[in-house]
């Protein structure tokens, strides 16, 4: 996930705002803000409880 931000951030980066059209600048924006919800939801999962029952003796 940390990858594809990445990916997207570079490719704004090297946006020409001249020839770029406003319906891809405004896609590309909806793609950042998706995956940065999923990478922050991702990241504030807690992990899950390991231990067995058995071993709360």
């Amino acid at each position: 996930m940390a990858t594809a931000l990445m990916a997207i951030a570079r490719k704004v980066i090297i946006f020409d705002f001249d020839k770029v059209e406003p319906q891809y600048v405004y896609a590309t924006g909806v793609v950042i803000l998706a995956l940065s919800l999923g990478y922050w939801l991702i990241t504030q999962k807690k992990p899950k409880d390991t231990e067995f029952p058995i071993d709360k003796e």
